[in-house]
């Protein structure tokens, strides 16, 4: 109201004036028209001083004054009521454009959208990015390589004994897991157990499966095998779960003109967990049109092809969605897969996935297999093929030219490097460095990312003329590991500008750094110094999680050894996370950063972080041994020197060894596996680490438990090249079928393969033809229990031969029923006999042999001539 009679007062103000003025101009034309210019001015100025006096001058003077200061006003509150209608006018165009957007109806100009164009721009911006396989060592996507598929292996139940293949197997911390373990364990108690061997084996505990898991051969093959066409595909870290997404992708663009062909859509899941678009995936279609060259109204298309069953879609980094918002997007995504149908393909680390967490029948999960030998050398060709095209230009004269043989075979002199080579991402990594370096390899995995992320800043940061950086290379490393560590805790790979700065601030803070320049200089060069990925509009993410996990490393390890109470901060951050599976590899590469360091305070830091992990466990406050996991897991971070310096690698293995054996003799079938799923990190120990616990599992092969008969063959399994074969192939004569089975598969993995001579024997044996060493000593050493149960004098010369027998299990059976006759005294063969048993008390492979041998002689040798006969 005031407004509006504000703006009435001003009109009637400008009519008054405008009339006053016109009366002027009419005084003033007159005069000049009766007397010309000098009566005109006279007129001008006296006639408008006439007309003030005529009136009253005084309140003339004054309204003149009050309606020019209203006049004043009005016009600025006028222009000001402008603004705010113009303001508003935008405000409600943009809430029906996105209100329009919400409901999948944006409205465009015939003219302006058309369906067809916008769809051909979307498939070209996805093969602009999905044309073969990007290397994160590159930010400007040069590196590119052909499609190098992965074998998969189908995953029924994580737990199950056949499949503890996997180096690294993820940590169960979760209650469901916890639960469905317990659960497992129920129904295994309820079992008889310890049944004598010739009763009816169908009580017993099931027979491990002898059917091998089904195989593809790549994403489109296990997709044929499963049925509804929806998987998980699950894997270590590196071991290429983005690239074979991305594959997938790549493969269904090349093959859109076949008939019902779907359209790819590849989504980011942690990028749409950040967006708040869990539950409105239909709205979140418009970025990813956006991000792939299109208009965002495509996206009504990309979700039209989702609810038909016409689109591909790939989900990737299940793992790195929070996880307060985890189950809410796999419940949504199980909802839409039983809703639309279609091909659905999501990918996550073991360590963050449950197994059984989509519907029942609705998806498959699949695991990546480590590249086999044969892939091995196709990726090392490609790529050095590749990195001597980029590192060398076209002429390729810095380095001398390097093949994938000499590369494999560097990385197979050492155990720790040895398994780069069936890590896609390792192997990368490697070759790179390899490339770069002339042909030398580091030996840790922390000296490789070193060189690897130093070499990209460095050549961004002082030689890069990309952007020009405000702070020096040694400032921008320290804030990018404190910022990554901050990131990590908060729960992301990727972050908008806002959190950056956020961080930023709080990590100058800590560093008590002077960015003289200030946090929004250093902000722009975290952002262009070569690790970071601009993921959409302002938001940004490390170029691969496994760099800001290391850089989380470095930040935690330079805390650590800092002053107070920033190395209070890195203690109780790193102590807080030992059994948070997502914090596992960083925990892991924080131990090489520290021993790369190499000052006292490092090692000194490193000495007590392992004495803590495992005195942890020997005071019984370990609940399910993550800790010792860790441990042993971290240790093959260090160097052989550095492993050696430290003293602690033969405390944890015997901790571990001890603790199988104790867990198989307690039913914690659980816990078992898991631990016996370290042993392929025990087998990349020096051996003078692992000696003891191999006695230890070859005494235990004898155990009267065969629980723990089992569990030693299962842990020699895990031990490669270092299994003791002749002990297990001993155990291949066991009373229980599920030791026996325990022992095949443990022989199955050796290389080259001892089960095909097993083989070759059976098949001998059912055609009458006489048996070989390994059927004749499962014949055998019963043989000699029974001969010594007799106690036959006539049965030592027998039992003499068989003290030569080449398996362990006869000679403690042939040295147990000596003892048990005491005749040898007056047999011709005693000297011989007891030089015999005084050799094996001594042998190195084979505790239980000493034992038998060292008891025959206690009775042989103690014999008094004048006792009776047995």
């Amino acid at each position: 109201m005031i407004w509006q009679a504000l703006r009435w007062l001003l009109l009637a103000w400008w009519i008054a004036l405008l009339s006053l003025l016109g009366n002027i101009a009419y005084n003033v034309a007159i005069a000049f028209i009766q007397g010309g210019p000098t009566a005109a001015q006279a007129q001008l100025s006296w006639g408008y001083l006439a007309h003030i006096e005529q009136a009253n001058p005084s309140l003339f003077l004054g309204v003149f004054v009050l309606l020019t200061s209203v006049s004043v006003l009005g016009a600025g509150l006028s222009i000001q009521e402008w603004q705010k209608e113009q303001r508003a006018k935008r405000t409600r165009e943009t809430e029906h454009q996105d209100l329009k957007k919400r409901v999948g109806i944006l409205e465009s100009d015939p003219d302006q959208y058309d369906p067809q164009v916008e769809r051909a721009k979307y498939i070209e911006g996805m093969r602009a990015v999905f044309q073969g396989i990007t290397l994160p060592i590159d930010p400007g996507d040069e590196l590119r390589l052909a499609a190098i598929y992965q074998p998969l292996q189908l995953v029924s139940d994580p737990l199950v004994a056949d499949q503890l293949r996997r180096e690294d197997r993820r940590i169960f911390e979760d209650e469901a897991e916890i639960r469905r373990a317990a659960e497992r364990l129920r129904r295994e108690r309820e079992t008889p157990s310890g049944q004598d061997a010739s009763a009816d084996e169908a009580t017993l505990r099931p027979v491990p499966r002898s059917e091998p898991p089904k195989q593809a051969t790549n994403i489109a093959d296990a997709l044929r095998q499963s049925g509804q066409r929806r998987i998980i595909v699950l894997g270590n870290p590196g071991t290429g779960k983005t690239t074979t997404l991305r594959q997938t992708i790549e493969d269904a663009l090349a093959h859109l003109d076949a008939p019902d062909a779907p359209l790819p859509i590849f989504i980011a899941l942690p990028d749409l967990a950040r967006a708040k678009k869990i539950d409105q995936l239909a709205e979140y279609m418009a970025v990813v049109a956006e991000k792939y060259s299109a208009k965002p109204a495509f996206g009504k298309d990309l979700w039209a092809a989702v609810i038909s069953g016409q689109a591909l879609v790939c989900l990737d980094g299940l793992d790195e969605v929070p996880k307060e918002d985890r189950q809410a997007l796999i419940d949504r995504i199980n909802n839409d897969a039983r809703v639309y149908g279609g091909t659905w393909v999501i990918g996550s680390r073991f360590s963050e996935y449950q197994g059984k967490q989509f519907a029942p029948g609705q998806f498959a999960e699949w695991e990546l297999k480590p590249l086999a030998p044969e892939q091995q050398d196709q990726l090392a060709q490609a790529l050095l093929r590749e990195l001597h095209r980029f590192i060398d230009g076209p002429q390729g004269t810095t380095v001398p030219r390097l093949n994938a043989q000499l590369l494999l075979k560097k990385l197979a002199a050492t155990p720790q490097t040895a398994a780069w080579r069936a890590n896609p991402l390792l192997l990368s990594l490697a070759a790179y460095v390899f490339v770069k370096q002339g042909g030398s390899l580091p030996e840790t995995r922390t000296t490789l990312y070193t060189i690897l992320i130093d070499g990209i800043l460095e050549a961004h940061i002082e030689r890069g003329t990309k952007w020009p950086f405000a702070y020096g290379l040694l400032t921008i490393r320290e804030a990018l590991a404190e910022v990554a560590v901050r990131l990590f805790a908060a729960g992301g790979r990727t972050f908008d500008l806002a959190d950056l700065m956020t961080h930023l601030r709080a990590s100058r803070q800590a560093l008590d750094a002077n960015w003289h320049r200030g946090d929004e200089a250093m902000a722009l060069d975290l952002i262009h110094c070569g690790l970071l990925d601009e993921v959409a509009k302002e938001t940004y993410g490390f170029r691969h999680l496994t760099f800001q996990e290391f850089l989380v490393a470095r930040g935690l390890a330079a805390g650590m050894v800092a002053d107070a109470p920033r190395q209070t901060r890195a203690w109780e951050l790193s102590r807080s996370h030992r059994t948070h599976s997502r914090w596992n590899e960083a925990l892991r590469l924080l131990v090489g950063v520290l021993a790369e360091m190499g000052k006292p305070p490092a090692t000194q830091a490193l000495q007590r972080w392992f004495q803590e992990l495992l005195a942890l466990q020997q005071a019984n406050d370990d609940p399910g041994l993550l800790h010792l996991g860790l441990a042993i897991r971290s240790m093959n971070e260090l160097s052989s020197l550095t492993m050696h310096t430290l003293g602690l690698a033969t405390a944890a293995v015997d901790v571990w060894s001890t603790a199988i054996i104790d867990a198989a003799g307690r039913e914690r079938s659980t816990l078992l596996q898991r631990l016996i799923s370290l042993g392929p990190e025990i087998a990349r120990f020096d051996p003078q680490y692992t000696q003891g616990a191999i006695e230890s599992f070859v005494v235990a092969l004898e155990d009267g438990n065969w629980q723990i008969r089992q569990a030693a063959a299962q842990a020699l399994g895990q031990l490669g090249e270092r299994m003791p074969v002749d002990a297990l192939l001993g155990a291949l004569g066991d009373d229980y079928a599920n030791v026996r089975a325990a022992a095949a598969q443990a022989l199955g993995r050796r290389t080259p393969n001892p089960v095909e001579k097993v083989r070759d024997e059976g098949i001998a044996v059912l055609l009458d033809h006489r048996s070989g060493t390994i059927f004749g000593a499962i014949v055998q050493r019963e043989f000699a229990e029974v001969l010594g149960n007799m106690r036959q004098a006539s049965a030592i010369s027998t039992l003499a031969t068989l003290l030569e027998w080449p398996y362990w299990s006869v000679q403690a059976s042939a040295a147990r029923s000596l003892g048990k006759i005491r005749r040898i005294v007056i047999s011709p063969k005693s000297a011989e006999i007891i030089e015999r048993l005084q050799h094996l008390r001594h042998v190195a492979y084979s505790q239980v042999v000493n034992d038998a041998a060292d008891d025959a002689l206690a009775e042989i040798l103690t014999l008094d001539e004048n006792v009776p006969e047995e």
